[in-house]
């Protein structure tokens, strides 16, 4: 569940960040620059792409902290089960072993 959750956040995220990728470079684009050469269009079409690797880079790299911590997070509560059931374990072991010597 926690990884269907990243992955549905991440291709939400990611498809925002796109679209305002190609959102603000499309605003930014004057009409002057509809008129541009093939070369410059060629090099203002290189820009919005590597606008947009550089956004979805940040979200795969978000994603990737977020699943830390919440490995750790639950390692931690993993840790926590197994010392309360250990405790378990161990206090029962003890009373069978007083029930032994009569105590």
């Amino acid at each position: 569940q926690v990884a269907a959750t990243f992955a549905s956040q991440a291709a939400t995220t990611s498809a925002s960040q796109i679209a305002t990728a190609f959102a603000s470079q499309a605003a930014a684009t004057s009409a002057s620059q509809i008129n541009d050469p093939p070369q410059q269009i060629n090099e203002n079409l290189k820009s919005v792409i590597r606008d947009v690797e550089e956004s979805i880079k940040d979200v795969e790299d978000a994603c990737e902290e977020k699943v830390k911590q919440v490995k750790a997070k639950h390692k931690e509560e993993i840790e926590q089960y197994n010392q309360f059931k250990n405790d378990i374990i161990n206090s029962i072991k003890m009373k069978k072993y007083h029930d032994r010597l009569g105590l």
